[in-house]
């Protein structure tokens, strides 16, 4: 995988974080290979929210998937899918975002594809039927691995110190506790990096 070749970012504001960390000091990490370009990033988004969108603008992410021809597309959803989840169930979770993952591979099937687990973050862990539903859903995105699906899961490394990982408050001054910190998107451009290189064979 060459600098010119991108990984594309499909996700909600975790995704949308990554890619401003990397455009401000992904270089300095020795990453010369990655390169995160924006595909769909929108805070807020569930699996639903993003396959949606992505029809509604298929004819623009197709021709934007043929003219660069990315090897990786990174996939980082589903804080939001528990969050907003009312039943007591994971079963319509899992279903929209198997329907997701169908949907771009049906829009583009030369990519690899990285899904990263769901972010243990303190404001999941705290509240016994979110962590429930979050370790629920991680372990079911192990079901897609496979030769083009590799999950990154980096929440052993999260959870050593969750304080200097995740952000503690918005810039408003609002406690956060959610998104992960300038080190905490460090640790994960690095992991992507790794991921990167290995299923390119460089």
């Amino acid at each position: 995988m060459s600098q010119r070749e991108p990984i594309f970012v499909v996700g909600d504001s975790h995704a949308r974080n990554l890619v401003t960390a990397n455009q401000s000091y992904g270089s300095s990490l020795g990453q010369d290979l990655l390169r995160l370009e924006p595909l769909l990033a929108i805070g807020g988004f569930t699996s639903r929210d993003l396959k949606s969108t992505l029809k509604q603008n298929r004819t623009d992410i197709v021709r934007k998937l043929s003219e660069f021809k990315p090897p990786i597309i990174l996939l980082c959803v589903g804080t939001n899918d528990i969050f907003k989840n009312k039943s007591n169930s994971l079963v319509a979770v899992k279903n929209n975002f198997r329907s997701l993952i169908q949907f771009l591979f049906r829009i583009n099937q030369s990519s690899r594809l990285i899904i990263l687990s769901v972010f243990k973050s303190p404001v999941l862990l705290d509240r016994p039927h979110l962590k429930r539903d979050l370790i629920d859903f991680n372990k079911y995105l192990y079901s897609f691995s496979s030769a083009k699906v590799t999950l990154l899961d980096i929440n052993e490394k999260l959870c050593q110190s969750p304080l200097d990982f995740f952000q503690q408050r918005y810039l408003s001054g609002r406690p956060d506790r959610l998104h992960l910190s300038p080190k905490g998107n460090a640790l994960l451009l690095q992991e992507i990096s790794h991921v990167g290189q290995a299923l390119s064979g460089t």
